[in-house]
């Protein structure tokens, strides 16, 4: 909400914390949070408090005793602001894994989310492939190109705003480091995602997920793995559910860092031709995921469209451009994501 439409006192005492700047930017209030506020707090604390061990020229003990006063004032009335606010509505987090290189992972991450914008929800796309982002080109957007920054719920995040609907982060607008993030508290990334304001969150965590974005994996309601017929691909989609269900310890709590639910994936069969059997390797990979791992697995195919191959190849999601997304390839898999 626009600061006009605050209460004076409130953007008074906000501007004591923040700079003028700040609290006149059209995300502010939005993104106002109380360890925002006690960072702010901490900062004007050690400028005024009388007993600073830099005092600032030109001002007396008086005076600074008074804007100390001021300030901690300030801070007691947005802090009783922020906790009357009713609390955040918390968001859908799909989850997205490619068995291996070349099963359209993320390319029909890039689809759902364009899907699911189109049916009304606030969509954040996370393109976390620690190969690197391929999410920012196929919705519109150069890597490393200084694009506006789009406002989730008001300013509550910052990511680049697709030509799509879905807002858009990678790996570098969340500070995450390339390949193996073995020092990346997932759980707190998660809590940041969760923040931002948006309904559905799909993580694409590519064809080769790091230790941590497996625990990322199992703390998502919603998993999708993406294969084909493909033997070798089959060979992988099993050793990512293998990978999987060793993050789980056998009393069901996770190993990582973030709380995970039980691991019930949708196996996506993407690609499929008409030589293919997906129906038969569907259910020969449930039965091997049942007996061996304990899993169990929902199987979905997704034929292989050339309009979809060439709308990767111009760059355009095909879910923008069907007229009608609830009949295209798409729909019995977005309608999934919608129940």
């Amino acid at each position: 909400m626009p600061p006009g439409a605050r209460p004076e006192r409130l953007t008074d005492a906000a501007r004591l914390l923040f700079s003028p700047e700040e609290v006149a930017g059209p995300g502010f209030w939005a993104a106002l949070d109380l360890p925002r506020l006690r960072q702010a707090f901490r900062r004007q604390v050690r400028r005024w408090h009388p007993d600073a061990a830099s005092p600032l020229p030109g001002w007396t003990a008086a005076a600074r005793q008074a804007r100390f006063v001021a300030v901690k004032e300030a801070y007691d009335l947005l802090r009783a602001h922020l906790r009357q606010a009713p609390p955040l509505p918390k968001p859908r987090l799909i989850a997205v894994a490619g068995a291996k290189g070349g099963v359209g992972a993320s390319i029909l991450a890039a689809n759902l989310g364009v899907f699911l914008a189109r049916a009304g929800r606030r969509v954040i796309l996370a393109d976390l492939d620690p190969a690197g982002p391929t999410l920012p080109l196929y919705l519109g957007q150069l890597p490393g190109s200084r694009a506006a920054c789009s406002e989730v719920r008001e300013g509550r995040g910052r990511g680049r705003q697709s030509l799509w609907g879905p807002a858009l982060l990678t790996r570098e607008d969340l500070g995450l480091p390339e390949g193996e993030a073995g020092g990346v508290a997932w759980n707190a990334l998660l809590a940041h995602l969760q923040g931002l304001g948006a309904e559905d969150i799909l993580c694409d965590l590519g064809a080769a997920p790091t230790t941590g974005a497996l625990d990322l994996f199992l703390a998502a309601p919603r998993q999708l793995l993406v294969t084909t017929c493909e033997p070798a691909a089959l060979v992988r989609a099993y050793g990512l559910l293998k990978r999987l269900r060793h993050r789980l310890p056998p009393e069901g709590r996770p190993a990582g860092p973030v709380p995970a639910p039980e691991l019930r994936p949708l196996v996506l069969f993407n690609q499929v031709s008409r030589r293919d059997r997906p129906r038969e390797m569907g259910r020969r990979l449930q039965e091997v995921a049942a007996r061996c791992l304990g899993v169990t697995i929902t199987v979905l195919s997704l034929p292989y469209r050339e309009e979809i191959a060439t709308s990767v190849r111009d760059l355009v999601p095909w879910a923008s451009r069907e007229s009608d997304p609830a009949r295209g390839p798409f729909s019995a898999l977005g309608r999934l994501f919608l129940s």
